[in-house]
């Protein structure tokens, strides 16, 4: 069991090469590498998670290639089986990569409050209700939403509206990476 991670950062600001320290909120300390996330291919990953916070997110959807690549990923009939995840701002990354556009009419999307006029408008502008989006109601029983796969190209999808959904979000991962593998271990026997 274990777990290779790679944090990645838009081309224009992949910290120095010595990486950076990850501390306020794993215990202990750790450090890490980054890569620049134009030079991935998504595809080669089981799970793809695109963290809130300004102006990360905000970059990764201005970044030139990174918007296609999680495009690829989302597309790839290789990514059946595996796990796109979005939480707070980083929703908003959907919009440029075409994400939003391909998902079904009647998906509710969640995000942070601070993203809903990006989110309702490009809502909008693809002729769906805005309502469908979820995140301005802390009460929301809309803060995580989880959608299965299709079984043939598209990864299972779990959004969070910010960080007070943490543990749900969390939760809905988990359960999802674990379905997952234990569908994965069982073809294996």
């Amino acid at each position: 069991r274990g777990a290779k991670i790679t944090f990645a950062c838009p081309s224009e600001s992949v910290p120095g090469a010595d990486g950076c320290i990850l501390s306020d909120f794993i215990k202990p300390t750790y450090s890490v590498e980054f890569v620049n996330a134009s030079s991935l291919d998504l595809t080669k990953f089981d799970a793809v998670f695109i963290p809130g916070g300004q102006p990360s997110s905000a970059d990764l959807r201005r970044d030139p290639t990174f918007p296609r690549q999680l495009a690829a990923f989302w597309n790839s009939p290789t990514s059946a089986g595996k796990l796109l995840a979005f939480i707070c701002s980083g929703t908003e990354v959907m919009i440029e990569s075409g994400i939003l556009a391909s998902l079904p009419k009647d998906f509710a999307i969640t995000g942070s409050p601070a993203s809903q006029w990006p989110l309702r408008n490009a809502l909008a502008k693809l002729g769906r209700d805005p309502n469908l989006f979820m995140g301005t109601n802390p009460q929301s029983q809309f803060d995580v939403l989880s959608y299965p796969g299709d079984g043939k190209t598209r990864p299972n999808l779990v959004l969070g509206r910010d960080p007070t959904a943490s543990p749900r979000f969390v939760a809905a991962l988990g359960d999802i990476w674990m379905q997952l593998h234990e569908s994965w271990n069982s073809t294996k026997q």
